[in-house]
């Protein structure tokens, strides 16, 4: 593997970038941006952001998926195809290209693209034959059926269309109780909603879309009712926006989906759920944190923080 790695003499006198040995799969290039060695050093489980050290997603428990477009990007020989996301959390769920020979589009900063980017681009019409080209695929079976819940943020802007970051296929799974198909997709549905569609009900929170970048965060919460059996109660939010909500009576969906998801579109259907646009962070819990984005000491205050802080929001 060949990863592009800043070196002290170039990163001093131009910010340039050299090539550095790594050990990704034979053929693959990773494309990883580190700061100037000259920058201080920060506290475990913290960073540089925005000038100061910033609690990254490993200072909250539960951290069981960290992507991110800075880190453990590898790509074809082109530098630009992407084959593989690498996890930068302990649980190592990669995500990798979902159909061979394709995938998303790996962009480094520059004068027009200031910050690194996974950048989706579909180029074929919709079907479920040509639903994974440029897709990339993520296994999530043990998060989705965690009796604690998940939570899961993402930093994304999409151009002029809907579009989902993150989804989740239906699988074999049963219909849902209001006879709709069960399944996950945290990203735009039109052009001023974001959406969770997942516990039979889809929850959206109203936002004005720009180009974004915008912080996108969802909450799913397992209930034990009074009367037996469980449900998922499912939150989510978008920037500054309030958290709303909703749940399904009596079952518990979303631990019955396929376990593989995809990054880049929703579940195969009908309806054209590919995103496009560019993807910057992906994180997920194994529980349901605690706390709400506007307050910086609670858990979800702290990754919003770090998002926010980490890509200049």
């Amino acid at each position: 593997m060949r990863a592009l790695a800043c070196t002290a003499l170039v990163a001093a006198l131009l910010a340039g970038c050299a090539l550095d040995v790594g050990d990704a799969e034979p053929g693959a290039e990773e494309l990883v941006v580190v700061p100037p060695p000259d920058l201080p050093s920060c506290p475990p489980h913290m960073e540089l952001a925005s000038g100061s050290c910033t609690p990254t997603p490993s200072w909250v428990g539960g951290l069981a998926l960290w992507l991110r477009a800075d880190r453990g990007v590898e790509t074809t020989r082109d530098r630009r195809t992407i084959t593989r996301w690498r996890d930068q959390s302990s649980a190592h769920r990669d995500a990798i290209a979902a159909a061979p020979g394709t995938g998303p589009i790996a962009i480094t900063p520059g004068l027009l693209s200031p910050r690194p980017a996974v950048r989706f681009t579909p180029t074929t019409a919709w079907s479920e034959e040509t639903a994974d080209h440029g897709m990339l695929a993520l296994e999530l079976a043990t998060l989705l059926a965690s009796p604690a819940g998940f939570t899961m943020f993402v930093v994304a802007r999409t151009e002029d269309r809907p579009g989902a970051v993150l989804g989740v296929d239906h699988g074999h799974a049963a219909s849902c109780w209001n006879g709709a198909v069960p399944g996950l997709a945290l990203g735009w549905r039109v052009r001023a909603e974001v959406t969770l569609d997942g516990s039979c009900v889809s929850t959206t929170a109203p936002i004005e879309i720009d180009a974004g970048p915008h912080v996108l965060g969802a909450s799913v919460e397992t209930i034990t009712l009074p009367m037996g059996g469980a449900t998922d109660l499912v939150a989510i939010w978008a920037d500054d926006q309030p958290v709303g909500g909703t749940f399904t009576p009596g079952v518990r969906v979303l631990s019955s989906l396929s376990s593989e998801a995809r990054i880049g579109r929703g579940g195969i259907g009908t309806r054209d759920s590919r995103l496009h646009g560019d993807v910057y962070e992906i994180v997920m819990f194994d529980r349901a944190l605690s706390g709400v984005r506007s307050d910086p000491a609670s858990e979800v205050g702290i990754v919003t923080q770090w998002l926010e802080s980490h890509w200049g929001l």
